[in-house]
């Protein structure tokens, strides 16, 4: 391979590692937003993540509570937000930190972000060596 379409495989590779890092940066800061009775909650109580997708800086799922189905999403860029249709979301707000349906989706999204951004590493480094 020549070196202009590697320096060119190169470059999209770090730009995309640097897109997913600040993703995951903007997940650990919600997750670290997170009150202790909804971040257990979040990791205990069964709730399934019905579909996720990610477009323009947003993260949007379909999360399955306890009770019902809820939207959540994630906004990453250009600034950060996070929302969530469930009525302790609309109740309280973002006056005790992000409800468990959006602790679960950053969770479940940073895991996805640590898998791909390993793809990444690996393919730079068999790229570089």
């Amino acid at each position: 391979m020549e070196l202009p379409a590697l320096r060119e495989l190169f470059d999209q590779a770090t730009a995309e590692a640097d897109r997913l890092l600040a993703q995951a940066e903007a997940m650990d800061a919600l997750l670290s937003r997170g009150e202790d009775g909804r971040t257990a909650r979040s990791e205990s109580r069964p709730i399934e993540i019905i579909r996720v997708a990610e477009a323009d800086g947003r993260i949007e799922a379909s999360i399955q509570g306890v009770g019902a189905a809820y939207t959540v999403s994630i906004t990453v860029s250009p600034r950060r937000a996070y929302r969530c249709s469930c009525p302790d979301s609309r109740r309280r707000g973002r006056a005790v930190g992000p409800c468990k349906h959006t602790l679960a989706l950053a969770r479940h999204w940073g895991a996805k972000l640590e898998s791909d951004l390993d793809r990444i590493e690996g393919g730079l480094i068999n790229l570089l060596f």
